[in-house]
Order: structure tokens, then C-alpha cells, then sequence
């Protein structure tokens, strides 16, 4: 199971998703100055995150060929066939 976890968190690419994320609410928080709706952080953020999250998987999917070629990122889990 921690496994499994590991190569879902690798294959959204966690760090990156969640700076996207934090980037987006922190650019809303500074151009709302006046008015801070917390559920439209909520949305923009589990939304942000989903969007960020379904390009990396799909970006992995499409070059999974090409990943098994380099060093760096044969080891992603599509290339290795742990998914």
C-alpha cells in the first residue's frame, strides 16, 4: 500500500502540483484585496490541484516510451511497470 501511494505521488508530481496550487492562491489572495472568500480558495485550490495533477499523468502517459530511454526518468512508474 505505501507503494502504491508512492508511485500515485510520484506520477502526479506532488511538489510541483502543490506549488502550482499555492502559487494560484497566494496570486488570488493578492489581487482580492478586499474580499477573501475562503470556499473560492477551496475550489481554486482542489481544482488547481486536480488540473496540475491530470496534465502530469498525462504528460507521463504520452512520453512513457521515451522514458524508459533516459537515465532520469526510467525509473518514473509508467517506464518501470509499477503502473
Amino acid at each position: 500500500m505505501k507503494q502504491r501511494l508512492a508511485n500515485y505521488t510520484q506520477l502526479i508530481k506532488m511538489r510541483l502540483s502543490l506549488l502550482v496550487v499555492f502559487s494560484a492562491a497566494m496570486s488570488y489572495l493578492w489581487a482580492t484585496n478586499r474580499h477573501v472568500d475562503a470556499l473560492t480558495i477551496w475550489m481554486l485550490s482542489i481544482g488547481g490541484f486536480f488540473i496540475t495533477g491530470s496534465s502530469n499523468i498525462l504528460n507521463q502517459v504520452i512520453e512513457r516510451k521515451s522514458d524508459m530511454l533516459m537515465k532520469r526518468t526510467a525509473l518514473r512508474p509508467l517506464p518501470d511497470s509499477r503502473m
